[in-house]
């Protein structure tokens, strides 16, 4: 399955970049994953796709994709176990880059947890 994947990225990656669809949607992507990355959606959890809209033809109007999942996420229990678990999660990195002891393994957790 690999092989014909590379052949087709080698000789045919352009198309990729030619597209119409590719440079219509690449500033808007651009956008809002700028629009997302700041620190209080970093603690949350809440990313890029919470602000995408989707036209819907039923309503002849853009509709947020997790329009459902709106107001449970301002809920302030929802929001304050969501900036707790972003909170431990940092700290755990924390603790895990100080920590000296477990030696080299904790590398291994660090680099799984920065690209996952």
């Amino acid at each position: 399955w690999i092989l014909p994947n590379l052949y087709y990225g080698l000789h045919n990656s352009s198309y990729v970049q030619e597209s119409h669809e590719n440079q219509v949607f690449g500033p808007e992507s651009l956008w809002s994953i700028k629009e997302a990355g700041n620190i209080s959606n970093f603690l949350r959890g809440t990313h890029y796709l919470f602000t995408w809209k989707d036209y819907s033809f039923t309503d002849s109007q853009h509709e947020l994709i997790f329009n459902e999942w709106l107001p449970h996420l301002q809920q302030p229990l929802t929001l304050s176990i969501m900036y707790a678990l972003g909170t431990i999660t940092i700290l755990g990195l924390l603790l895990t880059i100080i920590d000296r002891k477990q030696g080299l393994k904790r590398w291994g957790v660090i680099i799984f947890y920065l690209f996952q």
